[in-house]
């Protein structure tokens, strides 16, 4: 399947039902259980609407990658097997009489919600994280009010809000994703970026590369942005490669990165040194030869000869 067959989908006639996944903590271990809710047909409405207005706008699809983000127009996929979202899928599929929502205490602090869509045996499902307004902790400072004959007046009903669009949407076993920030968050990508990280600092290879892996744990430390872009150095493997490694010891001062090395050539980190040592292993450093100009870019993306 593909873009075109997910936009040619029939939301109009499809039958959706509204899921909403709560943070829990089991032995542990994190994960979101979910309960479906009774919905009436004005809110099925508002959920086909966000679906169609999520992908109206949609052109083109590239690859999912790590230091990759998506724009108005464009949207990441990748195989729903690579993550967890089959998996709810699945509870999804399971709707029974135990896990319905039956009061409002078990939609507070929802960590995000899905919408299924089925038609003719085809399923969609679209996924939105849930605003943080909607949390107890936050929700009970807010008092809400409607506009109704001229006049604002105190609404004291409790409310959920749905959103115009779908962060992601899964079909035919593969993850559209419009919003990568809030992908990420919903299918718990970080821990998966996580148990990369700690694959590059055992890696045999990158550890060779340098003379202590230590001054890069710490660098990274918390850091989203540095995550994501020790996970694309783990995927691109420029450590792996000798002649990569020797050209950077040749061109180091030319590309006006301040890395250090010692008499083995092993690359020498240091808290100062590891912004440059990134952007090195990541090949972001680039010279135009247009312009004569260093420059140091987000992503890189190889142009092959006969591609517009």
């Amino acid at each position: 399947m593909s873009l075109e067959s997910l936009k040619r989908y029939q939301f109009a006639a499809s039958n959706p039902s509204l899921w909403v996944f709560k943070a829990r903590t089991i032995d542990g271990e994190r994960s979101n259980v979910g309960g479906w809710v009774e919905i009436t047909n004005d809110v099925r409405a508002v959920l086909k609407e966000a679906a169609v207005n999520s992908l109206v706008d949609i052109t083109e699809t590239r690859g999912y990658s790590i230091l990759g983000q998506t724009n108005e127009g464009s949207a990441m996929t990748l195989p729903a097997d690579e993550t967890v979202a089959l998996e709810y899928l699945d509870a999804i599929l399971e709707r029974t009489a135990d896990n319905k929502v039956t009061q409002v205490k078990h939609l507070k602090n929802a960590s995000f919600y899905a919408a299924l869509f089925e038609h003719n045996g085809a399923n969609v499902v679209g996924f939105r994280k849930v605003s943080s307004a909607w949390a107890t902790r936050k929700s009970k400072h807010i008092t809400r009010a409607v506009f109704s004959d001229e006049q604002l007046t105190v609404d004291g009903r409790d409310s959920f809000e749905i959103d115009d669009y779908f962060d992601f949407i899964l079909f035919d076993g593969r993850l559209y994703i419009f919003n990568k920030n809030r992908f990420e968050s919903v299918l718990n990508y970080r821990q998966a970026h996580e148990a990369y990280f700690q694959r590059l600092i055992d890696d045999g290879d990158f550890i060779d590369a340098l003379t202590d892996v230590e001054p890069i744990s710490t660098y990274v430390g918390g850091n989203k942005i540095h995550l994501r872009r020790a996970v694309a150095i783990y995927e691109k493997g420029f450590f792996r490669d000798p002649a990569f490694l020797h050209n950077l010891r040749e061109l180091c001062d030319e590309l006006k990165l301040s890395i250090d090395f010692d008499d083995d050539g092993k690359i020498v980190p240091s808290p100062e040194s590891c912004p440059d040592i990134f952007a090195a292993l990541l090949d972001h450093r680039l010279v135009s030869r247009l312009s004569a100009r260093i420059y140091d870019v987000s992503d890189t993306s190889e142009v092959v000869a006969g591609q517009a």
